[in-house]
């Protein structure tokens, strides 16, 4: 008579469904993409700046990472001084200050609960059409 353990089918059914980590990479990947957009669309609405929210680029995946993420760039001389602010300065015209108008941290920072909602529904969606749940 062959061993088994109660819910071992169930199991080794699941582990090999994770066994195809490509498979899981491009789901996270897919979920990564859609709760991008979310600080994507946030991060535009918040922007004070005209030139600066027309230079933050729509997420792109990150090709130099070994694991799914996502960038969002903002390719402008004057985002990291819209988004940090400058200290006391001296210039041409006397002493100024700019100060912070962030965009991108609190569009990450608001669109926390969103985001990862976003991604469990999609991945939970995902491993339920596959079987696994």
């Amino acid at each position: 008579m062959p061993a088994s353990a109660k819910g071992f089918d169930g199991l080794t059914t699941k582990l090999a469904m994770l066994a195809d980590l490509k498979s899981v990479d491009a789901d996270v990947q897919a979920s990564l993409e859609e709760a991008a957009e979310i600080v994507y669309e946030s991060a535009k609405s918040k922007c004070k700046s005209a030139s600066v929210r027309d230079a933050i680029q729509e997420p792109k995946k990150d090709d130099t990472s070994k694991r799914p993420a996502m960038v969002i760039r903002v390719e402008h001389e004057r985002a990291a001084v819209e988004e940090f602010g400058t200290g006391p300065r001296t210039g041409a015209r006397g002493p100024h200050n700019f100060p912070a108008r962030p965009f991108m941290r609190p569009a990450a920072d608001e669109n926390k609960p969103q985001v990862l909602n976003s991604i469990v529904e999609q991945l939970k969606t995902k491993f339920e059409a596959k079987g696994a749940g």
